[in-house]
């Protein structure tokens, strides 16, 4: 091959080939022929931010160990969030009975209030034992109460009457007043959700058993055992014959009297 050939066939391939890369460089791209935009006006995703905390939920712990526990969710009291002593209290309550976490209520004098609000819905005894009223007590006393239930009224209905409790008929638990609905004197028990009256038991038989001076048995035995054994129970125990205010309801609560703060009340 003479090189004047040779030169204008490689001249030839030369031409060929940057006429290629020419066509392929104007050829739009994908992203072109969908949008119509060119690369410059189309914008790359960027990765999302990475999470600050892989490690779980940022819900307070306190928050997390109530529904762990079964224990209703915590609400402020007193301004401030529970702590441990209250959680403790509603985790053995909640092993009792049914209830839910209460606002500390509205009263006219700034004395009455409840450090620890729960609203008792029913005592868990097997089938659940009903309270109507909702009575608000503070956590010890309604758990206090609700042993009260179980342990002695219950059972003690079941020896004398051959019948268990459904339903216990109470009062609204917290009163801001003072004794006796006096209008002067020291502040009740009710005014610190450290009391309740009971004014009759519902039994599962049908029978509607009212607090009063019962003549006839077993009522008469029924209802003397029930004030003995809520003595050993609570400090203040106060029913019919106590005076007339007591006539038609027992008040249990669990204030302690005397210089020494163990002065018992049972009548």
């Amino acid at each position: 091959m003479s090189v004047p050939h040779f030169v204008a066939k490689t001249t030839t391939i030369l031409t060929i080939g940057l006429g290629m890369i020419c066509m392929t460089l104007d050829r739009p791209t994908f992203a072109q022929s969908q949008t119509g935009a060119t690369l410059d006006e189309i914008s790359i995703p960027t990765p999302r931010p990475r999470p600050k905390d892989l490690t779980g939920p940022t819900q307070p712990a306190e928050k997390r160990g109530a529904r762990q526990t079964g224990v209703p969710k915590t609400v402020a009291v007193d301004g401030g969030v529970v702590d441990g002593s209250t959680k403790d209290c509603l985790k053995r309550l909640a092993d009792l009975a049914e209830f839910e976490l209460s606002e500390a209520p509205n009263a006219k004098d700034p004395a009455c209030k409840i450090k620890n609000p729960v609203r008792l819905k029913s005592i868990l005894a097997g089938n659940p034992i009903r309270l109507p009223g909702n009575p608000v007590l503070d956590c010890p006393f309604a758990l206090d109460f609700a042993r009260w239930t179980i342990e002695r009224a219950n059972a003690l209905s079941n020896q004398h009457l051959n019948a268990r409790i459904k339903s216990v008929l109470t009062g609204p638990g917290f009163v801001c007043r003072r004794r006796n609905n006096l209008p002067t004197g020291k502040l009740s028990e009710h005014a610190f959700g450290n009391a309740i009256d009971i004014a009759s038991l519902e039994l599962d038989n049908g029978i509607r058993f009212p607090i009063k001076q019962h003549e006839e048995e077993p009522a008469k035995s029924f209802q003397r055992a029930l004030r003995t054994a809520s003595c050993d129970h609570f400090s203040t125990v106060l029913g019919p014959g106590s005076n007339p205010a007591h006539d038609f309801h027992f008040h249990f609560d669990q204030s302690r009297g005397g210089n020494k703060a163990t002065y018992r009340l049972c009548e």
